[in-house]
């Protein structure tokens, strides 16, 4: 099913969604994926021993299950007609004829959102999906209160869109939220309170809270390894999590231990349940490139890769991330071609799925450019540091750092070129933002700071190797304190 161009729309991991999508056209293929969601919604919007409220969540099922189907059956604009349509075109007419037809019915509206949002986050438009999930969780507190289990899923679901978009800081008190609601309101043994302590322990782990994130996810095992509701596959996620922090708090033994536990009963699942094994196989790889076991990272990387993209397409932003990864460790291996070629790949994909201009496609610049300046090639490295430059500038705040680092690692490249008069005047443009207290915590920084570190190294410019040393310094003592708050 089309996608940004592509053959297929990819569908989510929900087996009932996959099965359809195979089986039907476009509109009836992301038909199926946001009904399977849809259903989701009243497996977590229960609240036991009130039978009223079930009898108005099972109108409400079938009114909206009817709505979706209406939503889906046929593009309604006159511009969609006659061609083959994306997931984002599908979702985005799904999106105005919800606020249009459901604009009396704010109950139902609010679900309708909170569905096709979280559909939009499944398939990686998160910058579609961002809106809609904020609308949803301001209807659900003007609707059924702030105290309300609607509005902790609702305040989930934006919560984990933002957990996947890596903003944490915007993640962590909508999880919170979501959390404190269904220790309230749901039974202690629910697994949907597993799910919700697990990804609230991987967003605590990714702020520095490293020792609260490991009680929670084990809190949670424990309640899932008591509860006779719970499926094997929620255990296994959460047994996923904990790796995760067994990895980020350096007990690396341990976790590859985990991981590979997992690993092999996912690899026993059916293909439409593999989407975490995906994920287990990029941590599990990222796990061993540190310990300098690159050729078996190497495979694992370019399995989950393979696993990924059945399942979602090539241009999802995991997908693209897992590239990144591997292209990574086949640079650590000495592999520099092959990571270039990865790392073009990546770039081209990242513009086929972006609209111009997006922060994503600046990074893709920076990636491809940091091997062709490994490489050597540093005329055509400053030209992908320059387009990443000009993307940030205009896509970023005045100032942001990433438009610095940029700089600075043009002035890199221009160093080496001859051209110093330029490249000094790009070092002292880049230097001040780089010495900001927004900067100095920025973790992503850190390695292009240590790439300098060892460019100036290598070409006795002591000047400015003083320079990047000590903000290194500073980078990696903030970075530090952080981890122990």
């Amino acid at each position: 099913l089309p996608r940004h161009g592509g053959d297929r729309l990819p569908s989510s991991s929900a087996g009932i969604a996959l099965a359809l999508a195979d089986r039907f056209d476009t509109i009836a293929g992301i038909a199926a994926i946001v009904l399977a969601l849809g259903s989701g919604v009243y497996h977590t919007l229960r609240i036991t021993a009130e039978r009223d409220v079930a009898r108005r969540e099972a109108m409400q099922r079938t009114e909206i299950t009817q709505f979706l189907l209406e939503l889906f059956q046929l593009p309604q604009s006159p511009e969609l007609r006659g061609r083959n349509v994306t997931a984002d075109e599908l979702l985005q007419q799904g999106i105005e004829r919800i606020r249009v037809e459901s604009e009396n019915q704010p109950d139902t509206r609010t679900r309708l959102l909170g569905v096709v949002g979280q559909a939009s986050t499944r398939l990686g438009l998160f910058d579609q999906a961002r809106p809609v999930l904020t609308e949803a969780l301001e209807l659900s507190r003007a609707t059924f209160g702030d105290d309300s289990i609607e509005t902790a899923e609702a305040a989930f679901r934006l919560g984990l869109l933002y957990e996947e978009e890596r903003t944490h800081s915007l993640a962590t008190p909508l999880l919170e939220e979501a959390m404190a609601i269904r220790r309230k309101r749901l039974d202690e043994d629910d697994p949907l309170l597993a799910e919700t302590l697990g990804v609230v322990a991987r967003n605590h782990r990714e702020i520095g809270r490293s020792d609260r994130g490991e009680a929670e996810i084990r809190e949670a095992i424990a309640l899932l390894e008591r509860s006779k509701k719970a499926k094997e596959e929620d255990l296994i996620q959460a047994q996923g999590s904990l790796a995760y922090i067994l990895r980020a708090t350096d007990r690396h033994d341990e976790a590859e231990e985990l991981y590979r536990k997992i690993i092999a009963q996912r690899r026993e699942s059916p293909a439409d349940e593999n989407e975490s094994l995906a994920s287990t196989l990029n941590n599990l790889a990222y796990l061993l490139s540190l310990n300098g076991q690159y050729g078996e990272a190497v495979d694992l990387y370019c399995e989950s890769l393979e696993v990924h993209d059945k399942i979602f397409g090539p241009t999802h932003p995991r997908g693209l991330m897992i590239r990144a990864n591997l292209a990574g460790v086949l640079k650590s291996s000495g592999r520099l071609k092959e990571a270039e070629e990865v790392l073009r790949s990546r770039l081209e994909l990242t513009i086929e799925s972006q609209s111009e201009g997006h922060w994503r496609v600046g990074h893709a610049h920076q990636g491809l450019g940091r091997i062709l300046f490994d490489e050597g090639h540093f005329a055509e490295a400053e030209g992908e540091f320059l387009q990443a430059e000009s993307i940030w500038s205009s896509a970023m705040p005045a100032g942001h750092p990433w438009t610095a680092i940029a700089q600075a690692e043009r002035a890199a490249c221009l160093f080496f070129l001859g051209r110093l008069r330029e490249s000094e005047k790009l070092y002292r443009s880049s230097s001040p933002l780089l010495q900001s207290e927004e900067a100095i915590g920025n973790r992503s920084l850190l390695s292009g700071i240590e790439r300098l570190v060892g460019f100036y190294e290598a070409k006795r410019s002591p000047a400015r190797l003083t320079f990047y040393r000590g903000l290194l310094k500073q980078m990696e003592g903030a970075v530090a304190k952080k981890n122990q708050s």
